[in-house]
């Protein structure tokens, strides 16, 4: 894993609760969730991970080479979690990887995981399934566009006809042959919070 305690750098951030949760942040990202009328899903991230530290470090200058030998460890871990089909170290703190995961209905998911909620697949108690991301305050965002990040892409989520879509916030809405209706969104920097909630046929 990265030995953060070696990497030096001058880019000091106070309190910035979005990176704090581990400091990775994605990048460049295509992110679909497919969700099937009895409420099982597949997840989809295709897209690059940086962790924040590291990059901070290439852009202050103080970037080791032990420490990118450690980052290139890290990509050996990413490959042995579930669902990480591909994984490819760029350099500089950055992976280019793809996650590709199913879930059962009634069965949670976080990516990154528990700590990092960027995505969040979260059964409810009345049955229903609320899918949302995380989000950054505007203080957090300009601190993190210091060090040239692009926190973009999209979530698309595709509902099957049979489930029934309760609330949503997207700006996109389609139908896809007669099965299935997407919802689209574009995200920059987690600003806004992508919401859906979706209820299953049992």
């Amino acid at each position: 894993m990265i030995k953060n305690n070696r990497i030096l750098f001058s880019l000091v951030i106070i309190g910035i609760i979005f990176l704090l949760q581990g400091c990775w942040i994605p990048e460049d990202f295509e992110t679909t969730i497919k969700v099937n009328k009895d409420g099982s899903y597949t997840f989809t991230y295709d897209g690059t991970l940086t962790h924040f530290l590291v990059l901070a470090a290439a852009k202050d200058g103080t970037l080791k080479e032990e420490d990118e030998a450690d980052m290139k460890e890290q990509e050996t871990a990413f490959k042995k979690e579930p669902g990480y089909k591909k994984v490819k170290y760029l350099g500089e703190g950055r992976y280019k990887v793809l996650v590709d995961t199913t879930g059962k209905a009634g069965e949670t998911y976080y990516f990154m995981s528990s700590d990092i909620k960027f995505f969040a697949i979260d059964p409810q108690d009345d049955g229903t399934l609320r899918i949302s991301t995380a989000t950054a305050k505007k203080e957090e965002i300009e601190e993190i566009k210091k060090i040239d990040v692009n926190i973009s892409g999209t979530l698309t989520v595709i509902v099957e006809q049979g489930a029934k879509v309760l609330k949503h916030n997207a700006k996109k809405k389609k139908k896809v042959k007669k099965a299935y209706t997407e919802y689209i969104w574009k995200i920059e920097f987690f600003d806004t919070e992508p919401l859906i909630i979706i209820k299953p046929t049992p």
